[in-house]
């Protein structure tokens, strides 16, 4: 690997000196593991899932060059590999896949990769405050109640500072592709709908509203408002060897439901969503998985592997996703008795928080 690694940036370092690029066109290099010598790997839109070009790998390296007069989101991928990086002019962008370092060599990647790096730096520092509250919490140095207000008081927090670092940059890139995927990822941080936007309509330069990565998210933000909080559940059936499974056969028989939309490449079974299931399982709630786009063997693998208890609906492939608008695993809902979703996209204490509520007030009626 180290060879490689050398050879790469001999080449790189080759290009850069003797190449002179012309405006609109890109050069994209990469490594990648000998697993995939010989094979193909693609370069792919992000957005609309078009290939773009495609190459084979040669002594663990591969490239891709071609024109772009508008820089665009994509991903270089192939099986398991999945690389997202922007196509944008450059004479050389350089893409890790055995490290995973982020793409490197042009001025509107490092930027993402800026804005990229405060938000991990952010997550990290979050993660450590919330495992020091539980850890209280199970040292009974503090009681449950302090340890939800100070959990609480963390989500407020990193919600705020992760706005914070959206804004400031779309603030410096009003109208390129960096500013639209951070608005993007502000539109899909937390459950967002219609009146929030508009609240911040006024805010988002108008340039980034046409970026096609932005408005594909505006448009399922739109068909969530069909399986928004408030709203019935939305059936659907999957046929499988052994028969047929529906939503219906879990959800608006009497008693909450929470429900994982999950796959096999994605956490399966979030420490939460366990915790949940070994506390309320037979007191009031049931909760079932549903494994989106994978194939049932993949499932069945990674359900025996992670030792899930709870039910499951395999081979839904995509469908779940379109009728309830879901574009991140895993990916909570939560049903009361009668099938109205009462809570979606939670995670963590304010999961752990409406599912108490809910159960509680199933318990009562």
């Amino acid at each position: 690997m180290k060879t490689k690694k050398i050879l790469f940036a001999i080449l790189f370092l080759t290009t850069l000196v003797a190449c002179q690029t012309p405006s609109n066109t890109y050069y994209i290099e990469g490594i990648i593991d000998d697993e995939m010598e010989g094979r193909e790997i693609y370069l792919t839109d992000y957005v609309t899932d078009v290939r773009i070009d495609t190459a084979v790998v040669r002594d663990g390296m591969f490239s891709f060059s071609g024109v772009v007069d508008t820089p665009f989101f994509a991903v270089i991928e192939e099986g398991s590999y999945y690389f997202p990086l922007i196509v944008e002019p450059a004479d050389t962008l350089f893409a890790d896949m055995m490290e995973y370092v982020p793409a490197t060599g042009a001025p509107l990647n490092d930027a993402l990769n800026a804005y990229d790096d405060c938000n991990r730096e952010l997550f990290e520092t979050y993660q450590a405050e919330v495992d020091s509250i539980m850890r209280l919490a199970d040292e009974r140095k503090i009681n449950r109640r302090t340890a939800l207000d100070s959990l609480e008081e963390k989500e407020r927090e990193i919600s705020r500072r992760f706005d914070e670092n959206v804004w400031s940059t779309i603030q410096a890139h009003p109208d390129d592709i960096v500013g639209a995927i951070a608005f993007r990822r502000w539109l899909t941080n937390k459950e967002r709908d219609l009146a929030a936007i508009d609240s911040v309509a006024d805010q988002v330069p108008a340039r980034l509203l046409e970026y096609s990565i932005v408005k594909e998210e505006l448009d399922i933000i739109r068909y969530k408002s069909l399986s928004a909080v408030g709203m019935p559940f939305i059936d659907f059936t999957v046929e499988t060897d052994s028969g047929s499974v529906s939503l219906s056969d879990f959800v608006g028989q009497g008693q909450p439901v929470l429900a994982l939309f999950w796959a096999s490449w994605d956490d399966a079974a979030p420490r939460e969503v366990r915790e949940i299931y070994r506390r309320y399982n037979g007191k009031g709630l049931s909760v079932v998985g549903v494994a989106l786009w994978d194939d049932p063997v993949d499932s069945k693998e990674e359900i025996a592997d992670k030792e899930i208890p709870w039910r499951q609906i395999l081979g839904a492939h995509e469908r779940p996703a379109d009728l309830y608008a879901i574009n991140d695993l895993p990916y909570t809902i939560l049903f009361v008795a009668d099938g109205t979703i009462v809570a979606r996209g939670l995670k963590g204490a304010s999961l752990s928080r409406e599912v108490a509520r809910a159960v509680s007030v199933a318990t009562r009626e």
